[in-house]
């Protein structure tokens, strides 16, 4: 097998890096020679490595700049074996785009970030926006720690939309730093990081800043031929793990989400019991036209139901106006 680092510019810092530490990098391919992976695929995937990664080496004093270069060769070469490293795959552009955009924290854990960011960007990319957790990571500070390193991914991902992650978020959000907390989760500068994870453990819809007009917050999923999860119209029903559910297809799914995102989460072919009730007369604030099939109140916010209706594969999240929110309550407007 042929070192792959004859092929690097040796006067980069990369190239250099990985002369220092090739002790590590050969102990790294024999590994990936034994799984079987292609010599060339090897060759050319760390040699495409140089380019974006000698400018974050270079910065870094030893022993943090062989670390980085060993944790990315290893990690490039994992994502080699199993048919990962290739263009559009969010573990590419990890290594590609945004370690670059965090020195300090290269600086400080060059491999638990590595590791950590690359492991995340996966779920990352289904469940929420890459582009913004990347954006929310480069505006933080420094990880000092791998468990603020953790920590603040969490965030940055469960702010970037990955809802299920959010009551684990709550808590890593309150472990951080003041500045690094405020960073990931897009808070100004002198935002009060515990008040502010406060109000929104008590309501979900809490977030400063949030303009809370009536209308259509939130639509989720989709007919499974447009690439959303059902074949036919779903029906907004109350009950779950959430309070808020979907059937259609014979199955349930919950509804999980908050001001930042949402997730269907399968409750399988068999659900627990689900409300089915006709669903309450009440005045939507909506920009559709539509028989209501199900309406669901949030049980832990006046005002905010969730919508099923006969023409549409998606359920509407919809805030209501105060008089929509007082009807509501008083069961008293037909739709």
């Amino acid at each position: 097998m042929s070192s792959p680092v004859r092929s690097v510019e040796r006067t980069s810092a990369y190239g250099r890096a990985l002369a220092a530490h090739s002790t590590d990098v050969e102990t790294l391919l024999r590994s990936a020679h034994e799984r079987g992976v292609d010599a060339v695929l090897v060759r050319t995937a760390l040699v495409d490595l140089g380019p974006f990664v000698d400018p974050l080496v270079a910065e870094l004093p030893e022993p943090e700049g062989g670390e980085l270069v060993v944790a990315l060769v290893a990690t490039v070469l994992d994502l080699t074996v199993g048919a990962r490293w290739r263009p559009g795959r969010p573990e590419r552009r990890v290594v590609e785009e945004i370690l670059v955009t965090l020195p300090a924290w290269c600086a400080h854990q060059p491999a638990a970030t590595v590791r950590t960011l690359v492991a995340a960007a996966p779920a990352v990319q289904r469940g929420a926006n890459l582009d913004l957790w990347a954006h929310l990571l480069g505006r933080a500070p420094e990880a000092t720690t791998v468990e603020q390193v953790r920590d603040a991914v969490l965030v940055a991902a469960w702010r970037a939309g990955l809802a299920r992650y959010r009551i684990a978020a709550l808590d890593a959000a309150a472990r951080l730093p003041g500045t690094l907390a405020r960073a990931v989760l897009a808070l100004e500068p002198d935002a009060d990081v515990p008040a502010v994870l406060a109000a929104h453990r008590a309501d979900r819809w809490s977030w400063p800043g949030l303009r809370e007009e009536p209308g259509v917050v939130l639509r989720a999923g989709g007919s499974r031929v447009l690439g959303g999860p059902w074949f036919e119209r779903p029906l907004a029903v109350a009950g779950g793990p959430t309070g808020w559910a979907v059937r259609a297809d014979g199955a349930a799914w919950a509804l999980v989400v908050d001001v930042h995102g949402h997730a269907l989460v399968p409750l399988g072919n068999v659900p627990p019991a689900l409300d089915e009730r006709a669903p309450v007369g009440c005045s939507l604030p909506v920009p559709w036209q539509d028989d209501v099939t199900g309406l669901v109140p949030d049980g832990a916010r006046a005002g905010t139901v969730l919508v099923s209706r006969a023409h549409s594969y998606a359920v509407d999240v919809v805030r209501l106006g105060d008089a929509g929110a007082r009807a509501l309550a008083e069961r008293a407007v037909t739709v």
